[in-house]
Formats: C-alpha cells, structure tokens, sequence
C-alpha cells in the first residue's frame, strides 16, 4: 500500500482571540487577520490584529507592521509560542 503525505493548505481568515497574555504585561483582546505563507505553501501568519479602542468604543486599533509596530510585534511573540493557539489557528484556517 502506497501513502503520500500533502501538507495542509490554509485560507486567509479573521480569528477571534480573548486576553492573549503579552510579554509586555499587557493583553490583547481583537481579531487576528491569518494569511497563507504563499498560494502552495503549507505555512500562514499573523498578518495584522485590530481590537475595540480602550478609551473610545467607537474607535478600533489597528496592529501590524507599521501601526503599532511594537504591540503587533508582541501579539505575534504570543501567538507563535503557543503550540495550543497555532494548532487552532491552523485547524480553522485549513482549506
């Protein structure tokens, strides 16, 4: 009997989280924009985060690369060291 193996392939999606404990001291509660690493690739990340605005609930805040840089880069730190979080993230996000 003959197996082959096909890594997974994941969509883009938004994903929910709750008081994502950051190592900054603080926590993120938002949605986490998942995008794959490339059209045939078996790998996604965490492209950017928005949450409600603290100080005006009218207002949402937006994290990536170049807002917020150093927040998203923490929200990422969490993500990525949570062997539980990115086995979730990936189960949700597979096509």
């Amino acid at each position: 009997m003959t197996h082959s193996f096909q890594s997974p392939r994941y969509a883009a999606i938004s994903y929910t989280i709750d008081n994502l404990a950051l190592d900054t001291g603080a926590t993120f509660s938002g949605e986490l924009s998942i995008e794959p690493e490339g059209s045939n690739s078996g790998d996604w990340y965490v492209w950017g985060a928005v949450a409600d605005d603290p100080e005006d609930e009218n207002k949402i805040v937006y994290f990536d690369a170049g807002k917020n840089a150093d927040t998203f880069e923490a929200i990422c730190r969490a993500v990525y060291g949570s062997v539980i979080l990115c086995m979730s993230i990936g189960s949700e996000a597979q096509t």
